[in-house]
């Protein structure tokens, strides 16, 4: 391992145990649009206790799917070849995107597998991990959404509205009239903020995780924010 690489490992480990040695409780489960919550387990080196990891939910499949949330999970996951959006249609067939599998909740809420080689691969994954859903323990549930894959105003609205246990959405926009909007200000000249990945790394300097599933409001101290600049 050349010197570079030992640096990025010894940092990961550093993250992972400081943020592990803030963390009250290692059992939640994070319901995100995109594999912003699957960096969270990986950051802290814990099993994935969520189905929704290595996938894409565009905004309007998820917020109908929120409306409804424990009925949909209930349900079986099925495939259909073409999505009902155009957008995804477009990008697998161009190859901009690979031919991966789209399950179906409830004949409705589209879950796009993008990282995912086949229809078995995805279900057992999903059938597994789904088993994980802290249902007993309604404190343990969060859910992230943010504004890109077709999200618009209304949607970041409904979605603000929705009476869930504890709910943030990452915004390239300022929104003072959404409690649950957090502003990516490096995304303020952009329709919308990255992906999963990426808006993961760039909103820990205006969001806290650890905090947030604690159950606080995610609110970055200066403290933390100083060490977030080192590290990262």
């Amino acid at each position: 391992m050349n010197l570079k690489a030992q640096i990025k490992s010894y940092r990961k480990g550093l993250v992972c145990k400081i943020a592990k040695s803030r963390l009250e409780k290692e059992r939640f489960t994070i319901i995100s649009n995109n594999c912003w919550g699957g960096e969270i387990y990986r950051s802290l080196n814990l099993a994935y206790q969520s189905p929704f990891v290595g996938l894409l939910i565009f905004a309007p499949c998820y917020i109908k799917l929120l409306r409804d949330f424990k009925s949909y999970l209930s349900t079986s996951l099925t495939f259909i070849p073409d999505s009902r959006y155009e957008i995804a249609n477009q990008n697998r067939e161009k190859g901009t995107w690979e031919q991966y599998p789209i399950g179906l909740l409830g004949g409705e809420v589209e879950i796009h597998f993008m990282h995912y080689a086949s229809e078995a691969e995805a279900r057992e994954k999903w059938d597994r991990r789904a088993q994980r859903i802290s249902w007993d323990e309604p404190n343990s549930l969060f859910f992230k959404f943010c504004d890109r894959d077709l999200c618009n105003p209304n949607l970041l609205e409904e979605f603000d509205h929705l009476e869930l246990p504890h709910k943030i959405c990452f915004t390239s926009k300022q929104h003072p009239n959404l409690q649950s909007s957090i502003w990516v200000k490096e995304y303020r000249n952009h329709d919308c903020v990255a992906d999963g990945a990426t808006l993961y790394r760039v909103g820990r300097k205006y969001f806290d995780v650890i905090d947030w599933l604690n159950g606080g409001s995610g609110q970055i101290k200066l403290a933390q924010k100083m060490i977030n600049t080192v590290i990262f």
